[in-house]
């Protein structure tokens, strides 16, 4: 299974390849398929398997005995002490894990909503710009441009505003997002069922984002291809106007949800305490 295999590549990428850390992934592998398909047996969910999986088998320092390798493992030196000090190196912990994941939670949504701004921030200059050209309103083109002008830079400025507003929930969990903390075989475990856990939820979000934004290539090819020019330079703009509003859809569908994964994206790849 892609999750297992994943889980297996993060596990041994601290370790120096040799024949029989080659070999021991292997047998690894094999148990933990042959535990997966038990669990599937015994009437768990793909996601349960998974975590249980990964729970049973995620400690490689405990499986070293029984797989041949305690004394590879114990042949990679520890990571040298950091001039910053030994908290720069103290390992992440499971509660400073959910927390992160918690905050992560908290602030999804003004990442997805930060996005939308930034995606419709030109559609009212695009409306009234193309309308007032057209002379579809009555609006002169330059009120027009400026009206839209204030719009577009009013979303920005409330895009910027809720990004700079999350990363500051976020400074706490500064060393996390950077990678430079190493990760304990607890959160090494917790980390892989959560990214197993939200794996078909961030699937289907991205399959229900790509198929909006395809679909939103049809406003204006219908507009472009089977409206006449007058009709065309009236309602381009409306046109262009859907398209990005689908877009935003579909970039909100995408991300609204996407904490737990991409919480578990960060996680796995800080390096594995020694």
């Amino acid at each position: 299974m892609n999750v297992i295999t994943a889980y297996l590549d993060t596990m041994f990428a601290a370790y120096p390849p040799s024949p029989r850390m080659t070999e021991a992934r292997s047998e690894l592998h094999a148990m933990m398929e042959d535990a997966y398909t038990s669990h599937l047996d015994a009437g768990m969910s793909e996601n349960e398997a998974v975590g249980r999986v990964i729970t049973e088998f995620g400690n490689l320092d405990e499986l070293a005995p029984q797989l041949g390798i305690s004394g590879d493992i114990a042949s990679v030196p520890p990571a040298a002490p950091s001039p910053e000090g030994p908290t720069a190196l103290a390992p992440v912990t499971l509660d400073e894990a959910e927390a992160y994941l918690a905050a992560r939670r908290e602030t999804q949504p003004a990442l997805a909503w930060a996005q939308v701004l930034f995606i419709l921030s030109p559609a009212v200059l695009i409306v009234l710009s193309t309308l007032s050209a057209a002379g579809a309103i009555g609006l002169a083109v330059n009120p027009a441009v400026l009206i839209g002008t204030v719009v577009l830079l009013a979303c920005v400025a409330g895009a910027v505003t809720i990004l700079v507003r999350r990363r500051q929930r976020l400074a706490p969990f500064a060393r996390l997002a950077e990678g430079d903390a190493p990760r304990s075989g607890a959160v090494d475990r917790w980390a892989g069922a959560l990214a197993a856990d939200a794996a078909p939820r961030r699937t289907t979000a991205f399959q229900i984002a790509v198929a909006l934004w395809i679909v939103a290539l049809v406003p204006v090819l219908a507009v472009s291809l089977l409206a006449s020019p007058e009709t065309s330079r009236t309602w381009i703009g409306i046109a262009v106007a859907a398209m990005l509003g689908m877009f935003a859809v579909g970039t909100f569908v995408l991300l609204r949800k996407d904490a737990d994964a991409a919480t578990a994206a960060v996680l796995l790849r800080s390096r594995r305490a020694m």
